[in-house]
């Protein structure tokens, strides 16, 4: 892997491959991205759907050899997080920046 779409598209491989996820996921993910990157800086990016469309919880975890290009950052460690449709658990208290 390269860069960031390179990773999300193994990551789309991996989580249907597991039956994580419905269809659409990964293109909610790439919708969340265009709104603002989920690299976070120290290596680490969280990408996450803008909607829970997970058939169950989950997070995948990718560590890679060297770093790739996410935006403006370098990325190593990759945390999907994936939440169950139709979830009710409010995330803004697990994701403060």
């Amino acid at each position: 892997m390269n860069n960031k779409d390179d990773l999300l598209k193994f990551l789309n491989t991996q989580l249907k491959k597991r039956d994580l996820i419905h269809s659409g996921f990964i293109d909610s993910v790439e919708e969340r991205e265009q709104h603002a990157s989920t690299a976070y800086g120290n290596l680490v990016a969280i990408p996450h759907p803008v909607m829970p469309l997970a058939k169950q919880t989950f997070i995948y975890m990718i560590t890679m050899e060297k770093p790739i290009a996410w935006d403006d950052k370098e990325v190593q460690i990759v945390f999907c997080l994936g939440l169950k449709k139709n979830t009710t658990i409010n995330l803004e208290k697990c994701i403060k920046t």
